[in-house]
């Protein structure tokens, strides 16, 4: 054994063993450019998808986010829901809001929910991820 140098078995165990708790417990976290047909309706080109999932309805969320601010919308919106989260900031050029306005070209801490049966979908920035998986 080179002096200076412990035995590092252990040390490696334990970290292999804490990276595959953190996979069962919180599942692999990916980002990807790749963006399903849901996430290209809340963002533009260069937006990086961090998760997306469906909620048996939209006032779910809050499950998930539970420091999300209120949003009476999702709490009347009934049937199934697809939520995509965003990794850092969404690039919205090109997009026009339904009243016909162009949004700020880039938001960030974004959570797109997308109504099952259609419809438009909601976009959210700045939601708070304290007490989330997504952090």
């Amino acid at each position: 054994m080179v002096r200076g140098v412990t035995n590092l078995r252990p040390k490696l165990m334990a970290v292999a063993l804490a990276a595959v708790t953190a996979v069962v417990l919180f599942g692999p976290v990916t980002a990807s450019l790749q963006m399903s047909p849901e996430a290209r309706m809340c963002g533009g080109p260069n937006t990086v998808v961090q998760a997306e999932f469906d909620l048996r309805a939209a006032r779910e969320i809050w499950r998930v986010f539970p420091a999300m601010k209120m949003a009476p919308e999702l709490e009347e919106l009934d049937g199934q829901v697809h939520v995509v989260v965003f990794a850092g900031g969404v690039d919205l050029m090109g997009l026009v809001v339904g009243d016909g306005s162009r949004p700020a070209p880039v938001v960030f801490d974004a959570v797109c929910v997308i109504p099952a049966g259609g419809g438009p979908p909601y976009l959210y920035s700045s939601v708070s991820r304290a007490g989330s998986d997504f952090n």
